[in-house]
């Protein structure tokens, strides 16, 4: 089964595009889905960031609350991430620039998730994020066939989640900079800023341990 969990923070109309399967909202996000005339399921959080208009079209189409008290040890994104089920797709949208503690804050929790889920990405509709750990993952049918409309002006970038370790075995095909069966050291630029292949639709990246983020970067 596939959720869409959307943050709060400023997005644009392109992450619409992302939503399917059942809309989770984490508090303030209900903002942008009302803007949209967009339903969630259920929303999580304390209720501190939603409007009152939030509020009442949320209440006018029956989504389903669940509040939680403003001091706790979890953000509403988390909250959120812990109570889907195992195995599940999952989309989170949330803004990628602007605070940079929010947008940290997100690829770091998310990181401790991701591998319990069948697929996970998170998109603010300019920037996608994905994780790689130990698996070959190919992203073709997950950004060429539907953003951004020209994929060669992607901007491409690996970074590595774990700090003493870094990450073996990197392989990347498909890219203008491959890669094959490199060991990187965290911190360490080499497997920033690439792009696809001149004629290239797709790319791989894998890694045989560690763990890194990937993005995909609709290019300015």
């Amino acid at each position: 089964m596939h959720y869409t969990v959307i943050t709060s923070g400023p997005l644009t109309d392109k992450a619409l595009v992302n939503i399917k399967g059942t809309v989770i909202c984490a508090d303030g996000g209900a903002d942008f889905l009302a803007r949209n005339n967009v339903v969630p399921d259920i929303v999580y959080g304390d209720m501190d960031s939603i409007s009152e208009s939030g509020l009442a079209f949320l209440k006018d189409k029956g989504s389903k609350l669940r509040k939680f008290p403003v001091d706790k040890d979890y953000t509403d994104t988390e909250l959120c991430l812990i109570d889907i089920p195992e195995g599940s797709d999952v989309t989170l949208i949330c803004p990628l620039a602007g605070r940079i503690d929010h947008v940290l804050t997100n690829i770091l929790v998310a990181s401790r998730y991701f591998e319990k889920f069948n697929s996970f990405f998170m998109s603010d509709g300019i920037a996608d994020v994905y994780y790689i750990s130990g698996s070959s993952v190919k992203f073709s049918e997950l950004y060429v066939d539907r953003f951004p409309a020209e994929p060669s002006k992607c901007a491409i970038s690996a970074m590595i989640l774990d700090y003493e370790e870094g990450i073996k075995g990197f392989t990347a095909e498909g890219l203008y900079y491959e890669a094959d069966n490199l060991d990187v050291e965290s911190g360490h630029s080499i497997t920033a800023s690439n792009k696809l292949k001149d004629g290239a639709a797709a790319f791989r990246m894998k890694i045989t341990s560690g763990r890194a983020v990937v993005t995909v970067t609709e290019a300015v």
